[in-house]
């Protein structure tokens, strides 16, 4: 069970690593049941990911629509790091690994994305 000490401001929640180490994921799609109707956007590490990411399935079958943006920092980026583009596209969530965020994510890119009825993975990580 995870305690959120801030529930939320304009249906925004931000959670501290400390507490709830990588379950950004699947407390995201929960909103998304409690919510069908509202837009779901999940900003995660790579690192933190990793720990739930086989939720891609839970996200396909259901049909959660909730769109997953990853990043790391150069710094905290190991010399190999996890692709989670192809278990995504493999499991029926739109995928999209973006190299160059300036170039690639154009309004219609993020349209797309959001549109999705299995949701999106937007892996901006090898930046």
């Amino acid at each position: 069970m995870v305690h959120l000490k801030h529930p939320g401001l304009h249906n925004c929640l931000i959670m501290a690593d400390r507490d709830t180490a990588g379950c950004g994921f699947p407390v995201a799609l929960g909103v998304k049941v409690a919510k069908p109707e509202g837009r779901v956007f999940l900003v995660s590490e790579t690192g933190l990911f990793k720990k739930h990411h086989r939720e891609f399935q839970t996200q396909a079958r259901y049909r959660l629509a909730a769109s997953t943006f990853l990043f790391q920092s150069e710094k905290e980026r190991p010399q190999e790091e996890a692709d989670f583009h192809l278990p995504a596209k493999s499991l029926g969530v739109s995928s999209r690994v973006v190299t160059d965020p300036e170039e690639e994510m154009t309004d219609n890119m993020i349209a797309e994305a959001l549109s999705s009825k299995t949701g999106a993975l937007l892996d901006v990580s090898s930046f």
